[in-house]
């Protein structure tokens, strides 16, 4: 019976350097600062599908009228993303690609350009979070997926 037991804590033994080296590896729980390049890399990319832009609410992060985007269904996004989304909310039925600016839960918060510009000779607004629909929760908005330029 003694001789189980030795035998038990040599084994024990033998693997306690390992365990105490494994012990000092850490989880990474928060995420570095990135570009959509870097984090475009990380997901499977098979289920992606192509959008044309309509308007230019996005221009100023790069995102033009009559430019392809490719939009990455992902688990969850972040703070800073530009997001496809299918809004619900009767202020903006249709389906749209903003910038993620804040998010609360399930309710997210998005924005275009900041400024009044002119297309077509018409004063356009980017119509987002700030002017048309606020914030957007639970049933009232689908997350399609990260958009990115097809030239990236």
């Amino acid at each position: 019976m003694y001789h189980i037991i030795i035998v038990f804590l040599l084994i024990i033994t033998a693997f306690l350097p390992i365990g105490a080296i494994a012990g000092d590896i850490t989880e990474q729980t928060t995420y570095p600062e990135y570009n959509s390049n870097d984090r475009y890399e990380r997901f499977d990319v098979e289920n992606r599908k192509t959008y044309e832009i309509d308007g230019n609410s996005m221009k100023h992060l790069g995102f033009q009228d009559g430019m392809l985007v490719d939009v990455v269904p992902v688990s969850d996004v972040k703070v800073g993303d530009v997001v496809a989304f299918k809004c619900f909310d009767e202020a903006c039925d249709g389906d749209y690609i903003k910038e993620l600016t804040k998010q609360k839960g399930t309710c997210y918060w998005f924005e275009g350009r900041k400024d009044i510009w002119k297309e077509d000779n018409l004063k356009k607004q980017s119509m987002d979070s700030r002017t048309t629909y606020g914030w957007l929760c639970d049933d009232e908005v689908k997350i399609l997926g990260v958009a990115f330029l097809q030239n990236t």
